[in-house]
């Protein structure tokens, strides 16, 4: 994993802790960063989405 992707990953499990703290939604959170929807995505994709929604309401499409 380079760099860039740990860095990445570091800021998206600190943008879960964040929203777990302030029961809103990781979602929001990781666009408040300025995070694309596919990189959310992907995100959801790899930690499941049973791990947000335990965080609170999580963004519909």
């Amino acid at each position: 994993m380079s760099k860039a992707d740990e860095h990445l990953e570091d800021d998206m499990k600190l943008a879960l802790v964040e929203a777990m703290v302030a029961g809103t939604s990781p979602i929001h959170a990781m666009l408040a960063r300025g995070y694309k929807m596919n990189v959310i995505a992907n995100t959801l994709e790899k930690y499941g989405d049973a791990t947000f929604a335990d965080c609170g309401p999580v963004l519909s499409f």
